[in-house]
C-alpha cells in the first residue's frame, strides 16, 4: 500500500513517476498538492501555494515519465491562472 486511506481526503487526480507520484487532493474543500516519494514511502511534501483556501488547482500535461518537474496550473479569487513548473527533489518553482 503506498497510499493509506483517508477518510478526510479526496484524491482528485494523480500522475506518476518513475520516483514520486504526485496526487492532487482536496481536504476539508481546500485544494492541495501532495508530493510522494516512491523510493523512501515514509518521505512526503505538500506544495506551498500563495493562497491555498480557495485554490482551484490543474494538473498540467506530465508526460515525461523520468521527469523530476510537476507542471501545473494555479488560480484563485485574487489570482489569475498561473503555470507552474515545480521541482519535486528540491521543492521549488519555475
Amino acid at each position: 500500500e503506498i497510499i493509506n486511506d483517508r477518510h478526510d481526503t479526496k484524491i482528485e487526480d494523480c500522475d506518476i513517476f518513475d520516483t514520486h507520484i504526485v496526487l492532487y487532493e482536496r481536504k476539508q474543500g481546500i485544494s492541495q498538492i501532495r508530493i510522494q516519494s516512491l523510493i523512501n514511502l515514509s518521505d512526503y511534501h505538500y506544495v506551498t501555494l500563495p493562497e491555498s483556501s480557495n485554490a482551484h488547482i490543474i494538473a498540467g500535461t506530465n508526460a515525461n515519465y523520468y521527469s523530476h518537474f510537476i507542471r501545473f496550473s494555479y488560480s484563485s479569487l485574487i489570482c489569475p491562472t498561473i503555470h507552474y513548473d515545480y521541482d519535486m527533489v528540491i521543492y521549488l518553482f519555475f
